[in-house]
């Protein structure tokens, strides 16, 4: 072999040689650089994932931070009204607006509370454990000449479109209380008087309810003379009423409009009422 052949061939070899060393120093270089990109891209995700379970932490934590204080707030809401109540429980009348209160699970049991308005108010699960729900009687002041013959004012109590279910009224004096369009579901009216009572519309099913409730005998307030005594055996009621099951509803009076301004203006008024639900 000449010596410019022999060149060659080693130049060639080289070359070869230096081709193999460049193609596994970018195959390494390109490995390399996809296995950072898979890390890179499985951290990612890692990352990705942990920051939304962070996020739905916190938002439940939010969310039951709200939900602790709402429940906090209503507490304190009811048991502010629940002292508004009380301070207003006298045996002489005064006004008791009590309308559209928040009462639920309040114990008001004792209570002198006739002539209350309790219009739509929450009363499921309250207590009113023999409370006086009768009609409230205002009585004129005896030293005015001019007034001193006249007969006390009466005040009819308003349970009215309540939510009073599963409320406790045992013992309670519901002689005359208006309780049409109200829902009772539930409520326990053991040894209740409930004489004369309005229940239009109102929803007693499930609830404990005797008979006897309905006679003026359990009237408690009502003495022998009493002009309602034996007018009051019974209850208002329509065939929007609902009984519990079985009861053998009382006899039915008959309405006598309170409004001053007639039955016609009365009837639209209770058309405008709407039973809750529980």
């Amino acid at each position: 072999m000449s010596v410019g052949s022999n060149l060659w061939f080693k130049t060639k070899q080289c070359a070869l040689r230096f081709h193999n060393l460049d193609v596994w120093w970018v195959e390494s270089i390109l490995a390399a650089i996809l296995v950072g990109v898979l890390i890179l891209s499985a951290q990612w995700v890692i990352d990705d994932s942990r920051s939304d379970r962070e996020q739905r932490a916190a938002q439940r934590l939010t969310e039951s931070s709200e939900r602790l204080e709402n429940l906090r707030s209503n507490r304190a809401e009811r048991l502010e009204n629940l002292r508004f109540v009380r301070d207003r429980s006298s045996q002489k009348y005064e006004a008791r607006p009590f309308a559209g209160l928040d009462l639920s699970e309040q114990d008001m049991g004792g209570l002198d509370l006739r002539g209350a308005d309790l219009t739509s108010a929450n009363l499921v699960g309250a207590r009113f454990r023999f409370t006086l729900l009768e009609m409230g009687l205002e009585h004129v002041d005896p030293d005015d000449p001019q007034t001193k013959y006249l007969n006390p004012i009466g005040h009819e109590t308003n349970l009215v479109a309540v939510k009073a279910c599963r409320a406790d009224f045992t013992g309670a004096r519901l002689a005359e209380t208006n309780m049409s369009m109200g829902n009772f579901s539930g409520a326990n009216f053991t040894v209740a008087s409930l004489a004369g009572a309005d229940l239009r519309g109102a929803n007693l099913m499930g609830s404990t309810l005797d008979p006897r409730s309905f006679t003026s005998a359990w009237a408690f307030s009502l003495g022998p003379t009493d002009s309602r005594v034996n007018r009051l055996d019974g209850a208002i009621y329509d065939d929007s009423t609902i009984w519990p099951n079985g009861f053998p509803p009382p006899r039915k009076l008959p309405v006598v409009s309170s409004n001053i301004y007639g039955s016609a203006i009365e009837s639209s008024y209770r058309a405008s009422l709407v039973r809750p639900n529980c």
